[in-house]
């Protein structure tokens, strides 16, 4: 399982007032995890706030599907 964990300054109706820290949490309860490729952890700061409208949706889709 990957599960997105978030930290940062969270303000009003789920709003980040911080730069937004994302790291993954990965677990198999049946075997071990031999690779983590493609789950880095990533920072998202005020600037990444200003990508035009499809490409911020595709990157919030893109943490809330892991």
């Amino acid at each position: 399982m990957i599960r997105a964990v978030v930290s940062g300054t969270q303000g009003t109706n789920g709003w980040y007032t911080s730069n937004v820290g994302v790291t993954w949490n990965v677990t198999d309860p049946e075997s071990s995890i031999t690779s983590r490729s493609g789950c880095g952890n990533v920072t998202l700061t005020r600037r990444d706030l200003y990508l035009h409208g499809h490409q911020r949706r595709r990157l919030l889709q893109s943490v809330h599907d892991h």
